[in-house]
């Protein structure tokens, strides 16, 4: 799991230096973090294409819906209304990861443990049989985060176990809402309430501009305590999104405050090695060999003209939150689908986008 130790030896240092980070060839620039509005400059003045980006905003257009599009943490582009809410759908995942990281952070639990050693309750099987509640038993944090915990059905509610946990990935909505009953559990609080005082207040996010949904098709309360819905069903608006976008692109630090370790937010946006040979059931190719920690990343070049340090929360009607470090590139976007598929469908928008940052 340690995969990039060299960098975490130097973490410190790069936190010291207020949250600067490395920009594109011949060129430094430290993060200017938005107050209350973000600072919107003349994209030329932070070496952006204007060209290329209004093609970027016109192709957001299309499909409606409001988006922007920052570098540096200075707003360059948007359009529509980016305080419209919208239903974030599976793009809650990657929020529901960060969550998960706070549990890691506060020694809740490790990503090693096994859920059921966490939270007795974990997880009421459809079909139970001598092997499926082996399996229950083996399951741990780190394959509920990698979709490799084996369950073999994306449907809502309580999926069954198909697969032998670590062996397969196979993309499940069960399998992240069975990580939140467990972060629930070790928790003993409402989700909503830790992400809203660890997270989002201290980025500028007002509790009004999300909602999280209890989850309707399981225990709606883990120990009394409301259960968040951790596959989807969070709304909320380009604001935030782009916000959430920013803080990992500074490693988990805003404005020289560490809210979640730059360990977690280096795990969680880069593919895990111990997925890499493990068997994938999937329509996407190759996506066991690029996945996170319920973020997407693009480090194998599945889109060839976007850097292969991005990485983005993606969901239903094709809403994502786009960063590219080496770029110093955030984007979020919200509205219809660009289409049917897997990368190919947003390539087209994150490519622009990449091509405007100079």
């Amino acid at each position: 799991m340690d995969r990039r130790p060299a960098w975490r030896a130097v973490a410190g240092l790069l936190l010291l230096a207020a949250a600067c980070v490395g920009a594109g060839p011949g060129e430094a620039a430290s993060i200017t973090f938005p107050g209350s509005n973000w600072t919107q400059v003349d994209p030329a003045s932070v070496n952006v294409d204007p060209g290329t980006l209004n093609q970027a905003i016109a192709l957001g257009k299309s499909r409606h819906g409001q988006g922007m599009i920052t570098r540096w943490g200075n707003l360059v582009g948007s359009w529509g209304n980016i305080y419209t809410q919208y239903r974030l759908s599976s793009a809650t995942k990657a929020w529901s990861s960060l969550i998960t990281g706070l549990a890691i952070d506060n020694h809740l639990f490790a990503q090693t443990d096994r859920a059921q050693a966490i939270y007795p309750g974990f997880v009421p099987l459809p079909k139970v049989t001598p092997t499926t509640t082996k399996w229950a038993s083996q399951i741990t944090i780190h394959q509920l985060l990698t979709m490799t915990a084996g369950f073999g059905s994306n449907t809502d509610g309580f999926a069954p176990l198909k697969f032998a946990p670590g062996t397969t990935w196979f993309y499940s909505n069960s399998a992240v809402d069975s990580l939140g009953d467990v972060v629930t559990y070790a928790f003993d609080r409402d989700l909503l309430d830790v992400l809203r005082e660890r997270i989002l207040r201290p980025i500028g996010v007002a509790d009004s501009e999300v909602r999280w949904q209890v989850n309707p098709k399981r225990d709606t309360r883990v120990s009394s305590n409301p259960n968040r819905e951790f596959a989807g069903s969070l709304f909320t608006d380009p604001n935030a999104m782009a916000r959430i976008g920013l803080l990992l692109m500074s490693h988990g630090n805003w404005n020289g405050k560490q809210l979640i370790s730059a360990d977690y937010v280096d795990r969680a946006t880069h593919p895990q090695a111990d997925l890499q040979g493990v068997r994938l059931v999937d329509d996407c190719v190759g996506q066991n060999k690029r996945y996170g920690l319920l973020w997407f990343t693009n480090a194998d070049g599945r889109m060839p003209n976007v850097p292969r340090d991005a990485f983005f929360q993606w969901g239903s009607n094709d809403v994502f939150t786009l960063v590219v470090p080496s770029l110093g590139l955030v984007a979020s976007r919200q509205g219809y689908a660009f289409g049917d598929g897997c990368y190919e469908v947003i390539e087209p928008i994150m490519t622009l986008m990449a091509q405007a940052m100079r």
